[in-house]
């Protein structure tokens, strides 16, 4: 117990490191510089079914930046959960910082900590930290398309499977969790296109590698503007593993029709 306390200690001792780091940088390279405030949107879905079938779904997501001078701090976040006949069949969240500081026009370094934690992926939890360079490929009224990318450290633990728990068969095999610390290495692209006027296009990819399993997320939304601060939206998203536990599918979907709520 107590080293697996240690562990978690170290893991996250990395990642606050990383984003007091950040904040310092912001703050050292911008101190007289004005603040733009923060610009996101909150993304909020729900869908209840009762009666024959009993079916409960639950989406949040929210995605702000906040510009200092050359500085760029970037705050996301998601979660999602499903009952269905009163089992659960998904429940996962996610948080994440990315710290972008200009060196030019186009091109930035950044710092980036994430952490994911999902109950039907294999996984009890997934945690990122590094940093890299990017460069805005186009930066414009209409279109927004950056890419970066970097070497970093990955920590994870996969899901103990103990038969007789968790709706794991008797005869199952039991296997033990592991806790991995990698070398990793992050790639992502960030799209956005105004089609027209309160209507918006975006893609968003992100490739995550590592020995013992590489991660790939990408995902499409379209908005459409209802009124000044709210939009209706619709996305497709896809998760890929390249080597998922034992027992798990290597590929996981999700479509989604949400409200948003501008800020």
């Amino acid at each position: 117990m107590k080293k697996f306390e240690n562990r978690f200690v170290l893991k996250t001792a990395t990642v606050t490191t990383l984003l007091c780091a950040g904040s310092f940088l912001a703050t050292a390279t911008a101190q007289d510089a004005t603040t733009d405030g923060w610009d996101g949107n909150i993304e909020l879905g729900f869908a209840n079914a009762t009666g024959n079938s009993e079916n409960t779904t639950l989406g949040f997501r929210v995605d702000a930046k906040k510009i200092i001078d050359r500085t760029t701090h970037n705050v996301f976040g998601h979660a999602n959960y499903t009952e269905s006949e009163g089992i659960e069949t998904q429940n996962n969240y996610g948080v994440g910082y990315q710290l972008d500081q200009k060196v030019s026009d186009r091109t930035y370094y950044f710092g980036r900590a994430t952490y994911d934690n999902d109950q039907f992926s294999g996984f009890d939890y997934r945690v990122f930290a590094g940093g890299g360079l990017g460069y805005w490929i186009v930066d414009n009224e209409t279109r927004k398309w950056k890419i970066d990318g970097g070497p970093g450290v990955r920590f994870s633990k996969t899901t103990a499977v103990v038969p007789g728990e968790d709706g794991v068969p008797l005869d199952a095999v039991p296997v033990p969790s592991v806790e991995e610390t990698e070398f990793s290495a992050y790639a992502g692209s960030d799209f956005d296109w105004v089609i027209r006027d309160g209507v918006v296009f975006e893609h968003d990819l992100g490739l995550t590698y590592s020995e013992s399993s590489s991660t790939l997320s990408t995902r499409f939304g379209l908005t459409t503007q209802l009124t000044e601060r709210m939009s209706s939206g619709i996305s497709y998203q896809i998760d890929y593993e390249t080597d998922p536990p034992a027992g798990r599918e290597d590929t996981d979907t999700l479509l989604k029709a949400s409200l948003l709520f501008g800020f």
